[in-house]
């Protein structure tokens, strides 16, 4: 009786799903759909709080402690985990998985470091979709196969949220427009877009008189006709902007913050590509 107890026991703690921890809205997503109901995921973060500058927290340390895999962009986006790398160690570095690996030859250099917003490229967050599922049958080989069926799936949609993106964007390449921040590299070089201008090159630093004065020139000589603000941030000088520029205001999601389900990520590439398609679609060709 014992012995089967014990064996009882030990099927059971082999059954034990999969314990997986993401670090902000796009690994949530990745993370959740490959893993299905194979495995719990959760987000460090809630939906709504942003990854710069977190600090953690003793129970965010308990839970990085539980977690079996730990789902990071990278490229310096989770500067907080060293803390609790320094603490825990190999250990912690074992559970890591990060969507930035194996795209060296992708990356975007922004004042002498690579820009981190890889996921606003769907072919990159593919890439990232990769380790993930690697990553997952490292740790629970048992359910390899279904890991793998699960990111087949997610990567085709993936692959027909590009092909979406691309023909909704298609009339408005040539049109030149503005962000609040340099977050979009990414996307606008994968769509053929026409950036010409940040307003705020470092983050939570105003532009100085004559940045501003730069910014002014290049909108009027590249005849910008769109500056988008991010969620909640940006608004006031973005209208002052464009009051003055005679351009029109929207707004473009990092998608670093958001609900915090399965298909966020799409639907929020999908609104921001029907942004730019509403605020620059009068300037833009006829759709093919």
């Amino acid at each position: 009786m014992v012995v089967a107890g014990l064996l009882l026991l030990g099927a059971k703690a082999a059954e034990k799903p999969l314990r997986i921890l993401s670090t902000f809205l796009p690994g949530y997503c990745i993370a959740a759909n490959v893993a299905g109901n194979l495995a719990q995921v959760e987000n460090l973060l809630p939906g709504t709080v942003s990854i710069h500058d977190y600090q953690l927290t003793p129970a965010d340390l308990r839970k990085i402690a539980s977690a079996d895999v730990i789902v990071v962009n990278g490229l310096g986006m989770e500067s907080f985990l060293d803390k609790a790398m320094s603490n825990t160690g190999p250990e912690t570095a074992g559970k890591i998985v990060r969507l930035s690996d194996g795209m060296e030859g992708e990356l975007i250099r922004d004042n002498g470091v690579f820009n981190p917003h890889i996921w606003l490229d769907p072919r990159l967050a593919m890439q990232g979709v990769s380790n993930v599922v690697k990553k997952l049958q490292v740790r629970d080989p048992g359910h390899g196969p279904e890991y793998k069926k699960n990111a087949d799936s997610y990567l085709e949609r993936l692959r027909a949220l590009d092909a979406s993106l691309d023909k909704t964007l298609q009339p408005v390449r040539a049109v030149a427009f503005i962000t609040y921040h340099n977050a979009f590299p990414y996307f606008v070089r994968r769509y053929g877009l026409n950036l010409v201008g940040v307003v705020e090159r470092v983050p939570e630093v105003a532009p100085s008189p004559k940045e501003m004065s730069q910014l002014l020139a290049t909108i009027r000589e590249r005849k910008a006709h769109g500056i988008f603000t991010e969620p909640a941030e940006g608004t006031q000088l973005a209208r002052q902007i464009a009051a003055d520029t005679n351009m029109k205001v929207g707004e473009l999601d990092p998608l670093e913050t958001g609900q915090l389900e399965p298909r966020g990520y799409e639907e929020g590439l999908r609104r921001n590509a029907q942004a730019l398609r509403k605020i620059l679609g009068a300037w833009g060709t006829a759709p093919r």
